[in-house]
This record gives C-alpha cells, structure tokens and sequence, in this order.
C-alpha cells in the first residue's frame, strides 16, 4: 500500500522514469520509514484493510540517528539499500534533515509518513489518520513538523494548520520540497 501510494511521487520519479521500476523501489523503499516509526514512534492504520497509514516521531526522537536506524531497521535491508539507490536517495534525506533542524528547534512531533492507497484516496482516510493525533498534539501545547516533496499535498496539510516555512527545490535535484510546521490549535 504504501510503496503504491508514493510510487508517481517527485522523489522516485527522479530517479525511476521507468514506471513499473519505480513502483518496485517504491514497494522496497517505502518500507524504511514504516520500520522507523514502527520501532521508535507510533504508527498509525484506518483500519484492518489499511487504505493508510500514519508514522509519526515523538519530541526528541531524531529518525536519522543512526542508533534508531540501526534500532528499528532490519540489517538485511540496510544492506539492499545501500546497494541500491540508497547513496543518491540519501543525500535528498540529509538535505531535508538539515532543513528540519533548522526550522524547528523545540521539542516537537514529526509526521513522517502519511501514505494511503490511490484506490482510497479522496474518501477521508487522510482525515482520519490526522486529526486524532493533531487533537493529542494540540492538548499537549506542541508543534508538528513535516516535509512533501508533492505540490497537491501542500493544500491538504494547509487544510490542518500547517503552514509552509520554507519551499523550493532539494539541491543537485529536480525533486520539489515544501517544509510545513503547524503551531499548537485550541
């Protein structure tokens, strides 16, 4: 599902012009982020059918720390990656890990991934998988933070509080960005 849903992402189109060889880096790819929040934050489903899922990192959990990489990643895909395309995948990650630190300095929540299914877009489950987690956020007085690398998100996350802090284009790149932050709502 997830693999399918950022399989037409800016990312990988980068990299892949070939669709059905994007879609399988995807499938793989993908999977990194799901681990992560699997491991070291919580990560959230729709249903049992999983049209979607949500991976978010508490404060102070850092996805790029190699200790929760190491953590929550199985080796035998660390070693694929790499293998892979992971070296030119992981220059746009440290470029966007550099921007988040630079944005935001308080203790605050990550959205990681939001994904759903391009079968089930459009029918809420995006809503669904926000606004429980923004409600908690907003009782605790915190911040959240993400990135897109997709035009047609940005309106959505807007939808939700989230303003864009800071846009433009990932260096050495093709691929779009847009970093958003949403204050605590009452």
């Amino acid at each position: 599902m997830v693999g399918r849903a950022f399989a037409d992402d800016a990312m990988f189109s980068e990299f892949f012009e070939d669709a059905e060889k994007r879609l399988r880096v995807a499938l793989f790819f993908m999977r990194m982020p799901v681990y992560q929040t699997f491991g070291a934050g919580e990560l959230y489903t729709t249903s049992e059918k999983t049209e979607g899922i949500a991976g978010w990192f508490p404060p102070g959990v850092d996805p790029s720390r190699p200790s929760v990489v190491f953590r929550t990643v199985p080796l035998t895909w660390l070693v694929r990656f790499a293998f892979s395309s992971g070296r030119k995948m992981s220059a746009m990650f440290q470029f966007l890990e550099e921007r988040h630190h630079t944005l935001i300095q308080s203790d605050h929540w990550y959205l990681q991934i939001l994904a759903v299914d391009p079968e089930h877009q459009g029918q809420g489950h995006a809503s669904a998988l926000l606004k429980p987690m923004l409600s908690r956020i907003d009782a605790a007085g915190m911040e959240t933070y993400l990135e897109t690398p997709g035009p047609q998100n940005v309106p959505m996350y807007e939808h939700f509080g989230f303003e864009v802090r800071d846009s433009g284009t990932i260096p050495t790149t093709r691929v779009p960005y847009w970093c958003m932050v949403r204050e605590p709502q009452s």
